[in-house]
């Protein structure tokens, strides 16, 4: 509990100046993680097999291209554009053709895949801080708050649980707890520092964002039980790797950009 607490104290401290600052500073750091969630991705030995050393460093390179396409008014948001996707299919799949066991298509597939994930992601989340920094804290409040929400109403009336074999400390009182709370918060903060919308209408929206969230975190769960990891890296102190913390930000962004457009 210490050393989560230490950890969470770091992530606030670092990550809070620099979306507060916003632009290079901000697309640096999103860079920086997408790049580290990328490593714990290809550091999963039991869902692909072995990587050439030059894949990857293609692979750093395409996921930066991705990132940082709104550099060169290439926007992967909301003004798409398929020419970051299509040069990471041509540079990840072609060389599958070269090699035997060394590099299978299986895993060419299994990089690609992850390399658009978590790229658009991050594109995304600097579209959205050069759009409205209060855009962007609305999405973080509904992620932590679900997460903070969800772990106390489980510690203290959790009896059933959600999803044993996946997340065993889950309880369906946490969840639905975590759920209701942390939207009634996010709903308040965007009605009165984004739009003064209906508020059923948002609390809705915000609830389905969370509960999308909620699938995200369970989603990468799956994926670490399938590996058998506890966390994808030890990178933050008592959290584990940045995949860990940023599982249901990602599957919260991107129901976001489909539910929040039609506001």
């Amino acid at each position: 509990m210490v050393k989560r607490l230490i950890g969470s104290f770091l992530i606030v401290l670092i990550c809070v100046p620099v979306i507060m600052l916003g632009g290079i500073y901000f697309e640096v750091f999103c860079g920086t993680l997408g790049l580290l969630a990328l490593k714990e991705i290809i550091d999963l030995k039991k869902h692909h097999e072995k990587i050439p050393k030059y894949i990857c460093f293609i692979s750093i390179i395409l996921m930066s291209i991705i990132i940082f396409s709104s550099r060169f008014n290439e926007q992967l948001l909301f003004d798409y554009s398929y020419i970051p996707i299509a040069l990471t299919i041509l540079f990840i799949l072609i060389p599958s053709v070269f090699y035997d066991e060394k590099y299978s298509s299986r895993t060419a597939i299994y990089l690609l895949s992850w390399i658009i994930f978590i790229g658009i992601f991050f594109n995304s989340l600097v579209l959205i801080r050069e759009t409205d920094i209060n855009y962007l804290i609305y999405l973080l409040l509904i992620a932590c708050l679900n997460d903070v929400f969800a772990y106390v109403v489980g510690k203290l009336l959790g009896t059933h649980k959600c999803s044993p074999k996946i997340s065993p400390n889950k309880t369906w009182e946490g969840t639905i707890g975590g759920l209701v709370l942390g939207s009634i918060i996010a709903s308040i903060f965007y009605l009165n520092f984004i739009s003064s919308i209906n508020i059923f209408k948002i609390f809705m929206i915000t609830i389905i964002l969370a509960a999308t969230g909620t699938c995200g975190d369970l989603v990468l769960s799956k994926i670490k039980r399938e590996n058998e990891i506890k966390d994808f890296s030890n990178i933050i102190i008592g959290h584990g790797g940045i995949l860990d913390r940023i599982d249901s930000l990602i599957f919260i962004t991107y129901t976001a950009t489909i539910l929040l457009n039609f506001i």
